[in-house]
């Protein structure tokens, strides 16, 4: 789009009363390592809690029977 000039719609143009102005420089970018570190759940207690819950029907039905 070359040569394509960018112009906003006069409708657009002015920004109206009520709307607030955004400070997007205190936006963080994370590298991946500090998201999983941030975010890291082991689900120890989920897992803990399954293997006490008696064997249900439907999961009986599932398992492959030996």
């Amino acid at each position: 789009m070359d040569g394509v000039p960018f112009m906003i719609s006069d409708k657009f143009a002015c920004a109206p009363e009520g709307m607030q102005q955004v400070d997007l420089l205190g936006i963080t970018i994370k590298s991946l390592a500090e998201i999983e570190k941030e975010y890291d759940y082991s689900f120890r207690t989920e897992q803990s809690a399954a293997a006490r819950l008696p064997p249900s029907p439907t999961r009986c039905q599932q398992m492959p029977q030996s």
